[in-house]
């Protein structure tokens, strides 16, 4: 039987990558999703025999009964915490709650997902949990805190996490990347001002998916064997002084 991977967020960008990466590694892989239905569907016509979806708003009690009715079926081997959102406004300029609801789409589904099955996971003796950040976590950038302040969060929780069910053979890292090719990027970045974003890379391009995917399907796979690690990936912009 091939091991099961869950991915949040995985129908679009990073997510989907990392479940194509992961069914092309001999995964199972069932994914989550909130609104892309089409995207969700495509992804499983590809793969019918490896995928299944699921359509979960991420930031409510549905996740532990997701959780439940996949533990009834068989433990996961894997998690991936990819949920995310982003919408850069000056902190002065944005009201407490939409500040709040960043944190909970980003920080708060990895909390909620990582609860629902973790101790599943320790009752096994084995899993993986694999936490998607930023570069954002410790590069901070105008505009950008409630992002940068998830992302953060997210990294600080790993490394506790990682401390306290390591004797149960579960491993928690996470895996950061820089600018990636990704809707949320298309999203500031367009055809009109990309020369001039790309001119502050030192590389001049940014990551592509599929990149990212491979270090997280590496970890998963336990190509790389480590736990409480933090992956900073980037083309120069991911480098800092500290």
């Amino acid at each position: 039987m091939n091991k099961l991977a869950i991915v949040t967020g995985g129908s679009r960008g990073i997510g989907r990558a990392i479940t194509i990466g992961l069914i092309k590694e001999g995964f199972d892989v069932y994914f989550t999703y909130k609104k892309s239905t089409k995207a969700a569907n495509t992804l499983v016509d590809q793969y019918p025999n490896n995928c299944k979806a699921f359509q979960l708003d991420s930031t409510t009690d549905d996740i532990e009964k997701f959780a439940l009715e996949v533990c009834d079926e068989r433990v996961p081997d894997v998690l991936v915490n990819n949920v995310g959102v982003n919408a850069d406004r000056l902190f002065s300029g944005q009201s407490l709650d939409q500040f709040w609801d960043i944190l909970k789409s980003n920080l708060g589904s990895t909390l909620s997902f990582s609860h629902a099955f973790v101790r599943p996971m320790m009752q096994k003796r084995q899993g993986q949990i694999i936490n998607i950040s930023s570069v954002a976590a410790i590069k901070p950038k105008i505009g950008n805190s409630a992002y940068g302040v998830s992302k953060a969060g997210i990294e600080r929780f790993s490394k506790t996490l990682a401390l306290e069910v390591s004797r149960f053979n579960v491993k928690v890292n996470c895996v950061a990347p820089a600018y990636t090719q990704t809707d949320l990027l298309a999203e500031f970045v367009n055809d009109q001002n990309r020369k001039d974003f790309l001119r502050g890379i030192p590389m001049r391009k940014v990551l592509q998916p599929e990149e990212v995917a491979n270090v997280a399907v590496s970890l998963a796979s336990n190509k790389i064997n480590t736990t409480g690690s933090v992956f900073y990936l980037g083309n120069g912009e991911n480098i800092t002084t500290n």
